[in-house]
């Protein structure tokens, strides 16, 4: 299946000629994009990706997963060659914007060794370099189990890839390093310094994957004028008031500073005739205010003709309910019980801990163009806490820890 997907999409993307005299061989166009709509079925909760603002609860939304792309390669399989790539999807204000998602150059120095520089995607997960590409995976999205340990898709700076046959099957290892800057609805942030390897090794029907990554990151902009308001209110409570407003106090000053984290990352994949099978699993070691994370996914599919059903099973869970939370003497005032309300409630957003199972089908009915319907059974494990991020709670609303994702889309490329 994913042979399958991969070459189909490796054709479209590489695009035509723009010229059919050879006038410019050298110049491909081609593109991607998705038309999407989706619904939680509580009215307590509502489902975004983590970059983006609009949210909906128990209401059918369009701007999640649509999206379209267009890329242009230069020279492709040159010794020199480069690639530009503009994605326009709904961003953190709400609003579709285009991105510039990649644009680098090659320098393609033998068979085994090459060098890329410019904005790329940072390989962190199994499928990062095609994780916005719809068509090219089995379910309706890449799991948010996984991407939630490291929202941060791509980075400008530089990479060196080695290749070569090992065995009966074939490595590539891949370094890199750069910077970049992302936004959510609620902040925006930077990061410094991005680096770290990924290891892929192919054999047969079998690709196994191992990749490591490291940031440091801060808040900038609006959001750290707020949160240092926010660390130096809680440095001035008195510890008689509050034990540990101190040590929080730092923690929200890090974070503005810079902090540093780091993600690891282990995958696998199966592709043999109709048979595909996947498996990912990631930590992040955060710091700061940034909770430590873990995720798994699992997914196994079935081709039969156009059809491929396919389930799923994945996990997240943060350290967010293990942190501190502050607790203040019941004789302070009530700006200190407003601010350890507000900061308490900042951790809590979180605490997005849940087990999901994922049942669909992809009817691939037309050349580069496939039908996706998927359901998602969201179990959260803290209910109560008002949870942020992808799955945000619905002011004034009661939540029992259980809501339903269905999703429909409609992948292609050309």
């Amino acid at each position: 299946m994913k042979k399958r997907i991969a070459t189909a999409v490796a054709l479209a993307l590489a695009g035509p000629a723009c010229a059919a005299d050879g006038q410019f061989d050298w110049l491909s166009f081609s593109g991607f994009g998705t038309l999407g709509a989706s619904m939680t079925d509580d009215k307590a909760v509502g489902f975004r990706l983590p970059t983006q603002k609009n949210v909906e609860a128990d209401e059918w939304a369009t701007d999640i997963d649509s999206k379209l792309g267009v890329q242009l390669d230069f020279n492709r399989g040159g010794t020199i060659s480069g690639v530009l790539q503009v994605i326009g999807a709904q961003r953190n204000e709400g609003k579709y914007e285009a991105e510039v998602e990649w644009a680098n150059v090659m320098w393609t120095i033998n068979e085994n060794w090459r060098v890329r520089a410019g904005r790329m995607v940072t390989p962190v997960f199994l499928q990062s370099d095609s994780q916005n590409v719809g068509y090219s995976m089995i379910p309706a999205r890449y799991t948010q189990e996984m991407l939630g340990n490291y929202p941060l898709s791509r980075h400008d700076g530089a990479e060196v890839i080695y290749g070569r046959e090992v065995g009966a099957g074939r490595l590539q290892v891949q370094a890199f390093g750069g910077v970049t800057k992302y936004s959510t609805a609620a902040f925006d942030f930077k990061a410094d310094a991005i680096y770290g390897a990924a290891a892929t090794y192919s054999i047969g029907p079998w690709t196994f994957r191992a990749s490591g990554t490291g940031v440091n990151l801060k808040v900038t902009g609006q959001g750290a004028d707020n949160l240092t308001a926010v660390a130096n209110g809680l440095a001035a409570v008195p510890s008689a008031l509050c034990a540990n407003c101190a040590e929080e106090s730092q923690k929200f000053k890090d974070i503005v500073e810079g902090s540093g984290g780091s993600f690891f990352g282990l995958a696998a994949t199966y592709d043999e005739g109709d048979w595909f099978a996947q498996a990912e699993y990631g930590i992040r070691n955060g710091s700061a205010v940034i909770p430590d994370t873990s995720g798994l996914m699992l997914l196994g599919a079935y081709r039969w003709k156009t059809l491929t059903p396919y389930i799923g099973y994945s996990y997240y869970t943060t350290s967010a309910p293990e942190g501190q939370q502050l607790t203040v003497a019941s004789a302070s005032p009530v700006s200190v019980k407003g601010l350890a309300a507000a900061v308490n409630g900042i951790y809590d957003s979180f605490a997005t801990d849940r087990s999901v199972i994922t049942i669909g089908t992809r009817w691939d009915f037309y050349r580069n163009v496939a039908l996706k319907l998927q359901a998602e059974f969201v179990q959260h494990e803290y209910e109560n806490k008002a949870m942020g991020g992808s799955w945000p709670r619905v002011a004034g609303t009661t939540y029992d820890g259980k809501v339903n994702l269905y999703t429909a889309a409609l992948d292609f490329v050309f």
